[in-house]
């Protein structure tokens, strides 16, 4: 067999091309001995928002209708379910005293009236003092003060409905006598916001205010959002369960709902103070609120390691309580063997 000299193989094709794979090859394995490749995502540093998914009870908001002076009821004039207009008198207090009240005030301001007109005839005239036309002018005042009273203590012998809306209960059953203020029709206006009651830890809690932006979704309509805001936030929990009651004030948009159902509610609220915040998948060796991270500055290539305290975790982002003002990016895969001061290549550089 002919042998061939290795200065010969050199200037084959087949030899030329190994020896440019082995070089290649040869290149990569001090390259990954030299640095690490891994990912990067910027740091952000901005409001966060928080987000509380959960569910409420739907509560229609409902007012109760009452007499604003004492008496004994007349009459009813309507009944449980009924739908009123604004100003429809739903029930009547027995007028008579009110009626004979009105008359005998009515002759006083009558009566104080043609006195004023006389002794005001004679002050010009020069018959009397002011002094005198000065009481009568008081006199006068207080007569219709009291006839204006009479005739407001008559139109509130009449219950009258605040609003278009439904009669949802009547608290009474017979014409009794009743005190101001006692409730007799629970009443829902149609133009009424309705309520939905959620149970909040005290986390939550701190975290959303009354105005908080509220998202909701019922089951019977599916795929549609009815917007509100957090109208009332208890600053005491619930001796039952622990928990802090929120109300949810929300439009229906002319869809029909009823008392009781459920409802699922998203809640939001953007933090007052700017807060950084990393992804999820940057923090290495989570334990309670704390964890490593790898942070670059910008201009470098070679990472700084840092213990970070995590105040909240929204969706895939964690917010810090501390700044990373002096960073650029952090580190999200290829933490593995990293340390500070290891020199890195970026997944994203090396694709582009």
């Amino acid at each position: 067999m002919q042998s061939t000299s290795f200065a010969a193989l050199r200037h084959h094709p087949l030899m030329g091309l190994v020896l440019c794979c082995s070089l290649l090859l040869s290149t990569s394995v001090a390259l990954s001995e030299a640095a690490h490749l891994v990912k990067l995502a910027p740091i952000v540093t901005a409001p966060i928002r928080y987000h509380v998914s959960t569910f409420g009870v739907l509560a229609p908001s409902i007012e109760d209708l009452s007499f604003q002076i004492p008496g004994r009821i007349d009459r009813f004039l309507v009944d449980e379910g009924d739908l009123v207009i604004q100003g429809q008198i739903l029930a009547q207090l027995q007028t008579t005293d009110a009626l004979d009240q009105l008359s005998k005030q009515k002759v006083a301001l009558d009566q104080a009236q043609r006195k004023l007109a006389r002794i005001d005839k004679l002050h010009q005239e020069g018959s009397v003092q002011k002094s005198q036309l000065e009481d009568v002018q008081d006199d006068y005042e207080k007569t219709r003060i009291a006839h204006e009273q009479a005739e407001l203590n008559l139109r509130r012998c009449y219950l009258r409905a605040p609003a278009g809306g439904v009669i949802l209960k009547e608290f009474l059953d017979s014409r009794t006598t009743i005190a101001p203020g006692m409730p007799i029709f629970a009443f829902q206006s149609k133009d009424e916001a309705w309520v939905a009651e959620v149970d909040l830890t005290d986390r939550h809690t701190f975290n959303l205010q009354v105005g908080s932006q509220a998202v909701l979704r019922f089951a019977p309509y599916a795929g549609e959002e009815f917007l509100g805001t957090v109208s009332k936030l208890a600053g005491i929990a619930n001796d039952s369960n622990g928990l802090f009651t929120a109300e949810i004030t929300f439009a229906t948009r002319d869809r029909v709902l009823k008392p009781g159902m459920i409802a699922e509610v998203n809640l939001y609220q953007a933090s007052a103070d700017n807060y950084t915040t990393v992804p999820l998948d940057a923090l290495v060796g989570l334990r309670s609120n704390r964890a490593r991270i790898y942070v670059v500055a910008k201009g470098t290539s070679s990472v700084v390691e840092k213990t970070v305290v995590v105040k909240s975790v929204i969706d895939a982002e964690a917010a810090l309580q501390d700044s990373l003002d002096d960073y650029e990016m952090v580190v999200v895969r290829g933490q593995s063997g990293l340390e500070s001061g290891s020199v890195i290549v970026s997944l994203q550089a090396q694709a582009n």
